[in-house]
């Protein structure tokens, strides 16, 4: 019985991986097709992995590379930041400002996803990673802005705080998974999708700096 509980997570992983995968790749490709500039609402209203409560009008100004993932993925989002994490730190290399620059990772499991443990997991990374989490109700809206797509879908009973039964707590979240990089006006620069090489990651952001 073990045996075939631990297959069945193998194949969810590589199904989740491959969802989101084929799923940025498809959103970046509609994207960059289009010849009208791309608009996407970055309005939030969530709570920072300090426990503080943060808006997007708090980052007025300012660049934004924003992802979404959850902190008890298996491969996407801790590879997701750790990118971020080394281009963060190859710009500070070379000794360009980040001051007018935010990177962001936003849950998409709140059930899950505290202050705490966000903080927990980006204590691998570079500190300058800002995680966000909060109620799902707030949370929805910017998935549905972000044309994020997230199974399962949690009801309001399973907003951030409420942690719930260990056995609640044993599930994967399936989420499409891209970069999206915004200038200090909010407008959209670039979306790119997981996979994206370092190389690319970095010359897009320098373009926002």
């Amino acid at each position: 019985m073990q045996i075939v509980k631990s297959n069945f997570n193998k194949i969810l992983y590589v199904a989740i991986i491959l969802t989101a995968i084929i799923a940025g790749w498809g959103l970046s490709k509609i994207f960059s097709s289009s010849n009208t500039p791309n608009e996407i609402d970055t309005s939030f209203r969530l709570i920072d992995n300090t426990g503080q409560n943060l808006t997007n009008n708090d980052l007025k100004g300012k660049s934004k590379v924003i992802f979404f993932g959850f902190t008890n993925c298996p491969d996407v989002c801790p590879i997701s930041a750790d990118l971020m994490s080394a281009s963060i730190n190859k710009i500070k290399n070379e000794e360009l400002s980040l001051n007018n620059i935010e990177f962001i990772f936003i849950t998409t499991d709140p059930k899950r996803d505290t202050p705490e443990r966000m903080t927990e997991f980006l204590s691998d990374y570079n500190p300058k990673i800002i995680g966000l989490t909060g109620k799902y109700s707030n949370l929805k809206n910017v998935w549905k802005n972000f044309f994020v797509h997230v199974l399962p879908v949690n009801d309001d009973t399973q907003d951030h705080g409420d942690v719930g039964t260990p056995e609640s707590h044993n599930y994967m979240v399936e989420h499409t998974a891209f970069y999206y990089l915004f200038d200090k006006k909010d407008r959209l620069s670039a979306i790119l999708p997981f996979g994206t090489s370092e190389e690319i990651l970095l010359t897009e952001i320098k373009k926002i700096l």
